[in-house]
This record gives structure tokens, sequence and C-alpha cells, in this order.
């Protein structure tokens, strides 16, 4: 899919599957101009392929991912997702099983991105210092944190930063320490205890936390949005969960608008 526009071009995706795609950038999306407009809501970007960059997303304008999956894509860069445009938020989003044959298996961030009740696990780059989750590279990147959860990488490790930022709002889990999460209600060298990716209520697969989670009931009530990803309410307990979904809570019977 792409999204281009010499005016502001505004693309809106929800209750939808992306999949299987190719191409050299942006497989399963390509929000592809300075001015370009691209909320997703509600969808699943999976097994999408790019020969360069973005096999999931490549983002050059203003990109919002609400209440989505972010799986199982491949790149070059920014297996995941390759965000080089104005900026980039994405709350209840789990970001899965990325591969990246260079850099950032989960996330190239070459700009300013803020992640709120995220998960990015399993993702996986080139080898070490190539940012298997989050890679920060560019002329003045910042990730912004919150609520989020950055676990289980595979080759690559968790955060790496070239040039730029990485800031934590608190309340981040992290089962390493190399993301700079250091602000209140902050866990590193953790363990979040998550679930294999499947689908656990809502429209899109989710990694629930499983008993014992340290990231439950340990998130900021004054950041979390009032529902998960799969559209279960929040909290459940005496705090919201820290990453895209809230244990124990209870998925509605989902219907497509």
């Amino acid at each position: 899919m792409h999204n281009l526009g010499t005016n502001t071009a505004t693309l809106t995706i929800k209750n939808s599957v992306i999949d299987n795609n190719s191409a050299s950038s942006g497989a399963g999306l390509a929000n592809a101009s300075p001015s370009a407009k691209a909320t997703v809501e509600n969808t699943r970007i999976s097994f999408n392929i790019a020969s360069v960059n973005g096999g999931g997303i490549s983002n050059s304008g203003i990109l919002t991912l609400n209440n989505s999956a972010i799986d199982n894509n491949q790149a070059k860069s920014g297996g995941g997702i390759n965000h080089q445009g104005l900026s980039f938020k994405a709350q209840n989003v789990t970001i899965s099983g990325n591969t990246a044959s260079d850099n950032g298996g989960g996330i190239v961030n070459q700009m300013s991105a803020t992640l709120t009740n995220v998960t990015l696990t399993g993702n996986s780059a080139s080898g070490p210092e190539t940012g298997g989750n989050i890679f920060n590279d560019g002329d003045s990147p910042h990730v912004i944190f919150a609520n989020t959860i950055v676990a289980n990488p595979g080759p690559g490790g968790n955060c790496d930063t070239t040039v730029g930022a990485m800031s934590s709002l608190g309340h981040n889990l992290e089962s390493t320490n190399t993301c700079n999460f250091s602000a209140t209600g902050d866990q590193v060298n953790t363990d979040p205890l998550l679930g294999p990716l499947q689908d656990n209520g809502g429209p899109t697969p989710t990694h629930a936390l499983l008993s014992g989670s340290p990231a439950i009931d340990h998130g900021d009530d004054a950041k979390c949005p009032a529902i998960d990803q799969r559209g279960a309410s929040r909290p459940v307990g005496a705090s919201c969960d820290i990453g895209a979904v809230e244990a124990n809570g209870a998925a509605p019977i989902y219907a497509v608008d």
C-alpha cells in the first residue's frame, strides 16, 4: 500500500490485514512523502518483505499506529518499521518477530518516535550493536518510551544508538539494559514473562503477560490508554500493566465497523 502526495495525503487503515507483499521499501505500507499522514488501527501487518527498508512499514511522513500488530516482516534495514519522517507515534502496538539483515530488526528510527504501551519483542538484526529491537540513527533521532516492554531480542540486542537519544517517561521494562531506562518505575535486566504471539482476543495477535509477570500492575495510569490492544479495559488490578496487553482483561467480542 502506497500513500504519496505533493500536498497533504491522508490514509486511514482500520480493521485490516496486510500480509505477504514485497517491495524495495515499505512492503506492507509506504507512507512516502513528508506531507503524507497515515493512521493504522486494529490492523495486522505481517510477513511482508522489503529488499531495502521497512519490511512492514516505511514512513517518510506522519505515522500513527494504534491497537495493531507489526510482526514477522523482513528487510535489509527496519524489518518491522523504518521511520525517517516527521513523526511516529505508537500506542497499544505489538512489534514482534521482525528481522533485518543489517540493522533495526523491529524499528529503525531516524527522527522522532514515541512508544506508549508497546510490546517490542523477539526482533532480530545482523549482530552486535545493530539494534535487534530498535536501532536509533540519523541527524537527531529521539525515541521516547512510556509503559513499554523491550525484550527477548535476537541478534543485535534490544536497543542501539549510533546518534541521538532514547528517553524514558517511566514505567518501562527491558530484558537487558541498553535502552536508557532509568526513570521512575523502570525495570531493567528483567524478564517480562511473555506468552507466544497468538490470538488472545481482539482483532490482532498479542503476547499475553504470564502469571507473575513484573509488567502486571506496574504501568503509569496517567499515561495508559483506557483500553489495551485487544480492546480490553484498563486498568485491571491496582494499576495498568506495562505493554500492549492488560493481564486478565476481557477482550470484547470484535465487530468490524
